[in-house]
């Protein structure tokens, strides 16, 4: 099986300019095809570092504050949190500032995130709805909701909850491209659920998605082999993806089996790629 070495960020730039390709059988044309969809993965990661980010935010400031009070981020120090407790329902704003923020992620946001939710927002089917107000990720706009139903426990006695993205859409800087976005996900936490702390939660995410690339191409992804989510991690661990982009043959995206990297695999046709992950 050869292996291929791509950058990411590489892979989104060269879709752009495969907006003509058809679907490819044989496997020499493969380098090319692995770069149309892409902008799956970016979109996967983008919304599910946001969802993380609003998660921790409405835990910590939870019984913290009264209305209107706000308090800094312990992640940096741009970032203001803050909660309207008069209004129905409850609204929290993330409020990163109008010049980019650096977080201690790397990534520079500005822009607000705002959080609407019921008073007991962990109950079961509370209702989590963000939306976003000139939010900005490294300079790429970021529109749509999200909403997060929680579903109490399952069978296996873990807390989960229903995660749907609609109408999203990455607007990248300098004119470079929009990714449109939407998926359907269930959330389950199995590990963490005894303790206070958010680092040492884990979870386990099913579920699908679809969009459109930057080159306009259609997608849709199933998750095959449940993700694994570490908090302690910026990305998945392990699971396995099918993305389908239109026309082509069915890539499997393989985060590997544990390990804390930046590394993932794309099969095509019996080819593999090894890909840097964003963020």
């Amino acid at each position: 099986m050869k292996m291929y070495k791509v950058s990411l960020l590489a892979l989104l730039s060269i879709s752009i300019l495969s907006l003509n390709s058809c679907k490819k059988d044989t496997i020499t044309e493969s380098p090319k095809a692995t770069a149309i969809d892409n902008s799956s993965i970016f979109a996967e990661a983008t919304f599910n570092n946001i969802g993380n980010i609003t998660t921790q935010a409405l835990s910590t400031g939870k019984g913290m504050l009264k209305s209107r009070q706000t308090f800094k981020s312990f992640e940096t120090t741009c970032m203001t949190i803050s909660f309207d407790l008069t209004s129905s329902p409850l609204k929290m704003n993330i409020d990163f500032g109008n010049t980019n923020c650096l977080g201690s992620d790397g990534i520079n946001r500005r822009g607000k995130i705002i959080v609407s939710y019921s008073s007991g927002f962990a109950d079961s089917l509370a209702v989590i709805t963000t939306t976003f107000d000139n939010f900005y990720m490294n300079d790429n706009q970021i529109t749509g909701t999200m909403t997060i139903t929680n579903k109490g426990r399952n069978q296996a006695g873990h807390l989960n909850r229903d995660i749907r993205v609609t109408s999203g859409s990455i607007i990248f800087a300098n004119n470079a491209g929009t990714i449109t976005y939407q998926a359907t996900q269930n959330n389950e936490l199995i590990e963490g659920d005894n303790t206070l702390a958010f680092s040492d939660n884990v979870y386990l995410i099913t579920g699908s998605s679809s969009g459109t690339a930057l080159n306009g191409q259609e997608f849709s992804a199933v998750i095959t082999t449940a993700l694994k989510a570490k908090m302690n991690c910026p990305h998945y661990v392990s699971g396995i993806v099918e993305i389908n982009p239109a026309g082509e043959l069915v890539h499997t995206l393989d985060y590997g089996t544990g390990d804390c990297d930046n590394l993932a695999t794309i099969t095509v046709g019996g080819v593999s790629f090894t890909i840097t992950l964003p963020f």
